[in-house]
């Protein structure tokens, strides 16, 4: 049965054939944007780089297109489902807020299953994606991922999205691809078997990687079918499988009680090292679009309008012989003034204030650690 997902503006989704499903993971808490990123208001619930949108909201509308609005989910928190359900953003039926905390296994043991339990086919493509990141061209975003809903329904294997490096960053992980061994999907995109998953480097590391010229970031995004997420948390090991199994079964009886009790079961472990480092096989798509992890100040600094002096400015604030600082100012009763300040961060909303070099900015957790 062949996948169908909008690869062009001209075909209608979801009308025919098996259907094609995206979860958006909307969990976590943003700890290194504080203080404007807090529990209660996390970063993919504000709007970093929109007047209008929040991060879900531009996510939601960047896939939708692809797989059709009725066939987006949000994966996140017992504590966010209420709030990202109430915002509108999609059908509440769509808010799978897991019961409990099992890292990003557990996001998406909980999300797959609710996808099977409501009746989804075993050959359906899912695309699995995250509340924070910034993409520049939603065009060539929606051609490579549908190249890797094809490539995943067609070749029954992972697909993940590398970005091209423009730099050496130590702040992403890395993908390690084979480009002897290619595969094309129906659109002309290419991927390439994956070797190997490579964390954070240091600087030297990710210098050689990036000189190399077949490595990737991680950007996070992978693809499968709900059968491939089976088999490969089946070969991965079987607590993860038979707890997978367990809620399945609860909640295609509606018995909620019975699915929570299994999904605690889950071992707490994140989804790269449960199952896509173990995996038999995982292609990976090279993509070049404008991408960013919106997962510190530097990056939120990356994507806003700069000035002639490459500060960064949101807010009432005035600087003067100040470069490549970040303020943003909440509060429209207080002005800030900085003078003589580089390289900075600069944050002041109604929970605190932040005021750090940026190259220690990726460190806030450390410091919300410390504070009382």
């Amino acid at each position: 049965m062949t996948a169908v997902f909008n690869s062009s503006p001209a075909v209608e989704p979801n009308k025919m054939g098996t259907q094609a499903v995206a979860i958006i993971m909307a969990g976590g808490q943003g700890e290194r944007l504080w203080p404007l990123s807090t529990p209660e208001r996390p970063k993919q619930l504000l709007k970093l780089l929109s007047e209008e949108l929040t991060m879900l909201d531009q996510a939601i509308e960047r896939i939708g297109p692809l797989v059709g609005d009725d066939a987006v989910y949000v994966s996140t928190s017992s504590r966010l489902g209420g709030p990202i359900a109430a915002s509108g953003a999609l059908a509440a039926d769509h808010v799978l807020a897991e019961p409990a905390k099992r890292n990003t296994l557990g996001a998406l043991v909980w999300s797959v299953a609710h996808l099977i339990a409501d009746g989804f086919s075993d050959d359906s493509p899912v695309a699995v994606l995250t509340a924070d990141h910034h993409i520049g061209d939603e065009d060539a975003f929606r051609r490579d991922a549908a190249a890797a809903l094809e490539l995943a329904a067609r070749e029954s294997s992972i697909v993940t999205l590398g970005i091209v490096p423009d730099r050496p960053d130590i702040g992403y992980g890395y993908l390690e691809t084979d480009k002897e061994d290619a595969t094309f999907a129906e659109n002309g995109v290419v991927a390439y078997r994956c070797l190997a998953f490579k964390e954070k480097p240091d600087l030297e590391t990710a210098e050689r990687f990036v000189s190399a010229g077949n490595f990737y970031w991680n950007s996070g995004m992978f693809f499968f079918t709900l059968a491939t997420f089976r088999r490969e948390l089946e070969s991965a090991g079987t607590e993860a499988c038979e707890a997978f199994d367990a809620v399945v079964a609860a909640l295609r009886t509606n018995d909620d009680a019975a699915a929570k009790t299994a999904f605690e079961r889950l071992p707490d472990l994140s989804v790269d090292y449960a199952v896509m480092e173990r995996a038999g096989r995982i292609l990976t798509v090279p993509s070049s679009f404008d991408w960013d992890d919106l997962g510190s100040w530097d990056a939120v600094a990356r994507k806003n309008p700069s000035d002639d002096a490459d500060n960064v400015v949101r807010g009432a604030a005035t600087l003067v012989e100040s470069h490549n600082t970040l303020v943003i100012n909440e509060n429209p009763d207080i002005k800030i003034g900085v003078m003589g300040i580089d390289d900075a961060a600069i944050i002041l909303t109604k929970d605190g204030l932040l005021v750090c070099k940026r190259e220690f900015a990726s460190r806030l957790k450390e410091l919300l650690k410390e504070i009382p």
